[in-house]
This record gives C-alpha cells, structure tokens and sequence, in this order.
C-alpha cells in the first residue's frame, strides 16, 4: 500500500525484434475504498448496506447510534452488501465501509447516508374477551415503546383513543 514502482514497456514483435522501452513511469499502489455507499432501512430493525468495490478485497462495516462513539463492526465480509440486524427502530443509524487489502492495510472510510429505522406498525393479531362494553387487543410487539390506540363506529367520523400503552 503506497508503495511506489516505476516501470516501463518493451514491444518484442513476431520475428524476434525488440523496440525501445517506453519512457518510465511512476505508480502507486493504493488500498482503493469501495465507492456508492448505499442503504436502505427496512422494516424490524434491519439495515441493508451495498457498495461497489472494483477489487476482491474484504470489506469492514462499522456502524452506531448517530451521534455516539462507540462502533459496531463486522469484518471480513466478501461481497458488495451486509445486512445488519436487531436495530432499534426509531433511531438515526450512521455507517461506513473500508476496504481491507492486508492484516495490516487498509483504505479509508467511506461514510454511506445515515438511516432512519422505520417505526413497524403494529397489527391486531386477535380479540378476547368481547363482552358488550369491552374488547382485550393483542398485537404484535414490533418495537420497544408505547402504543396508541383509536377505535370509532363503521360509518363515523370522530376517533376514541387511547394513549400510553406499554406491552
């Protein structure tokens, strides 16, 4: 990485005869960065992360709550995505990718777009215990928080509701 060569070309034709070098030329090696950054926030707390990369090296993800210190971080990912899971949903996400070209060598960051995981609606799964004035609700438990609920006559316009509820 960063190691500079010089170099230069001979043509040797058909026959057998050689021409002259070409002049010299200096190149770097470089432990080239993957480029595109891209994600997309889906929904229970995942994060889909793809970029390009124009070289077989390996890949360290790194990413954290926006705004914090602390890095997670996966390495030695082959490939051009990563899917991360278990996030909070709610919450801003900041990201970035390296390439990893050595045990010792690395490129820079490149810092992809900062994610928003999607809140997940709840869905009624099922009623109980219906009488005439009552009705128990369960639903799916999509994420760590408080539930609203609004429930109005077929027909009607004006919703009741119900704030505050913790699972």
């Amino acid at each position: 990485n960063n190691t500079s060569y010089e170099l230069r070309i001979q043509t040797v034709c058909a026959g057998g005869s050689v021409s002259a070098y070409s002049p010299i030329k200096t190149i770097m090696t470089r432990c080239e960065p993957p480029s595109s950054p891209y994600a997309y926030a889906g929904s229970n707390g995942v994060l889909q992360l793809s970029w390009y990369s124009n070289t077989i090296s390996l890949v360290e993800v790194q990413w954290r709550v926006a705004g914090t210190l602390d890095w997670q971080s996966k390495k030695g990912i082959s490939g051009r995505e990563y899917t991360i899971t278990g996030l909070t949903e709610g919450i801003f996400y900041e990201w970035r990718v390296r390439s990893t070209c050595s045990s010792t060598e690395y490129s820079e960051f490149v810092t992809g777009q900062s994610m928003l995981i999607p809140c997940t609606a709840a869905t009624v799964v099922r009623q109980e215990n219906m009488t005439d004035t009552s009705i128990d609700l369960v639903w799916n438990d999509t994420a760590p928080g408080t539930y609203e609920v609004q429930w109005r006559l077929v027909n009607t316009t004006n919703w009741a509701t119900v704030s505050g509820i913790t699972t």
